[in-house]
């Protein structure tokens, strides 16, 4: 498939899920994806079934769909908890580049990775935290605490999420998480947790991401006291 119907496809992906990211950014998006698939051979990044074009809308346009939400363009403190290959935060980033983002990754070869990557993207404005963030975090000198957005993919249970970065969200920011079909049972399970937490549902967003059958849903959570 050539680069520019790649870029094309990727685009109208996000188009069908009311997101609008510019010509840069989705030429970045794609040398993104290059690279997480590069380094894959080596580090388990992402599935090794996961193909070129496949990936750009099961991981990509995945990440991207956070932004059906209107969180400000403008410079928002956002911490991607457990992010792996970089998702969502780098697509994210990419996307909104005045947004300062914190990409939590206790695997060192993938933070190694993250750190690579923001480089070569020339992204500024990223930070790289190599290890897992405990249940007694607190805003101190590196940086962590009063996050407008806390964003989580593929990772764990909401309790156990909400347990670790409820108290990094500022008053007002936004707990937003990734799930898939079984969002419901597991949303209501965890509920109790995160409102002891401080953190309370406000919207949820379901969807079948185009151009596959995969059903996504978008659970947004606001931190009050």
């Amino acid at each position: 498939m050539a680069c520019n119907s790649v870029i094309s496809g990727l685009s109208e992906a996000l188009k069908d899920v009311d997101v609008v990211v510019s010509e840069e950014a989705l030429s970045l998006l794609v040398q993104y994806w290059k690279s997480v698939l590069t380094a894959n051979r080596q580090i388990n990044l992402v599935s090794r079934s996961c193909d070129f074009a496949s990936g750009l809308l099961l991981h990509l346009a995945d990440s991207l769909s956070g932004l059906m939400f209107p969180f400000p363009e403008e410079r928002l403190k956002v911490l991607d908890f457990g992010s792996g290959a970089g998702l969502p935060g780098l697509p994210l980033k990419i996307a909104r580049p005045a947004w300062d983002i914190f990409l939590a990754e206790g695997t060192v070869k993938k933070a190694e990775f993250l750190r690579r990557v923001s480089a070569e993207l020339g992204l500024s404005g990223v930070t790289v935290h190599p290890y897992n963030i405990g249940p007694k975090a607190r805003s101190g000198a590196d940086g962590l605490g009063n996050f407008g957005l806390v964003t989580v993919r593929a990772v764990s249970s909401l309790a156990y999420i909400g347990d670790r970065v409820s108290p990094l969200i500022a008053e007002g920011g936004f707990l937003l998480a990734y799930k898939g079909p079984n969002f419901r049972e597991e949303a209501d399970k965890c509920e109790p947790a995160l409102v002891k937490g401080g953190l309370f549902p406000v919207a949820i967003k379901k969807f079948v991401l185009p151009g596959t059958e995969r059903f996504r849903a978008l659970l947004l959570y606001r931190k009050k006291t």
